[in-house]
């Protein structure tokens, strides 16, 4: 029995888990830390609780994992690494949390399938903004659920989102924390900047997969269906209907931006968006984490569960996929 801890655990986590307990149960014991996702205060000293959860689980536990995008994915990694557990190094994760960091990465080995971006200083609205243009997407380095995103259209709109009060309140409180991970594992200064990128359209997927033994594999490509002439999410159907050449060219992209970022023994997903009237794929964004929310589709329809995948690389086994077993034909989560 091996005993894994799921540091500031989601809602997903505990129904997700529980609807697969049988699963599981026989080789592992789950313990959900405190405090959860939803309770973490803006101000909290993240590193005092990175070392608070060092010094609590020593010697205590088999692995450590997280499905919470910020802090948990961060603080997941610098506890299994202090402890000597599987994982990626915290400075991969934070890295990748940092946007214009993980854009800069990714452009090293993929550049085609990057949009042209600019980092923004919130103090210093720029003049111009060449090497994007105009429309562009505006987006924090470090945010969540498209808060404080926008299209801008030119630059005297970019100035005046900027020095907007919604900004300026933004960059007070949610980024602080992220600031003192990025301090302690980048040594950057940027985590309350903004990045300015080129607008992609199309069909918005996710590309879901793990890394272990220095091998990306791949779950499956979830389909992001929108409310109609809207970016917001009507419900999410796995597999993707985008036709095989595209997904072998998204899979690929993927499995060489994962391991420049630095990622290992860990699940990610990464956004990508195509545009079927140009047949190009592009990246929207790479997160170091299990999704929770998709967990259950790859099962329905292929057999294997993402939270079976996340156990087992957070205690240093390979996981074992099922390909078309499930009973499903195709799943879908609203």
């Amino acid at each position: 029995m091996r005993r894994v801890l799921f540091v500031f655990p989601t809602e997903w986590d505990r129904r997700q888990l529980a609807a697969c307990r049988d699963r599981w149960e026989d080789e592992y014991e789950v313990v959900f830390g405190e405090p959860a996702d939803s309770d973490w205060c803006w101000d909290m000293d993240v590193l005092a609780e990175i070392d608070r959860l060092v010094e609590g689980w020593r010697g205590r536990v088999d692995g450590v994992t997280s499905s919470s995008d910020y802090p948990g994915a961060a603080v997941a990694a610098a506890v299994a690494g202090a402890l000597g557990l599987p994982g990626s190094r915290p400075e991969a994760v934070v890295g990748c949390s940092h946007k214009f960091h993980c854009r800069r990465l990714q452009a090293r080995v993929a550049p085609a399938a990057v949009p042209p971006f600019a980092l923004l200083d919130p103090t210093r609205p720029p003049s111009s903004l060449d090497e994007v243009g105009f429309p562009c997407f505006v987006k924090p380095v470090k945010g969540s659920f498209s808060v404080q995103t926008r299209k801008v259209e030119s630059i005297d709109e970019l100035a005046s989102f900027l020095r907007s009060p919604a900004v300026h309140e933004f960059l007070g409180w949610y980024t602080k924390v992220f600031d003192r991970l990025v301090r302690r594992w980048l040594g950057e200064s940027h985590a309350r900047f903004f990045l300015a990128e080129g607008l992609l359209r199309g069909e918005q997927v996710t590309v879901e997969g793990f890394v272990s033994g220095g091998e990306v594999e791949h779950l499956g490509i979830v389909d992001s269906v929108m409310h109609s002439g809207t970016r917001s999410f009507r419900r999410f159907d796995f597999p993707s209907a985008l036709p095989a050449e595209v997904q072998a060219r998204m899979a690929s992209v993927v499995r060489r931006i994962v391991p420049a970022i630095g990622l290992s023994e860990t699940m990610f997903n990464v956004e990508l968006m195509y545009d079927p009237a140009t047949g190009a794929a592009h990246v929207i964004e790479v997160n170091p984490r299990l999704c929770g929310q998709f967990a259950d589709l790859y099962e329905k329809v292929d057999g294997t569960n993402g939270y079976l995948v996340a156990l087992a690389l957070a205690t240093g086994r390979r996981p074992r996929l099922a390909r078309g077993a499930g009973p499903c034909r195709v799943a879908s989560s609203h």
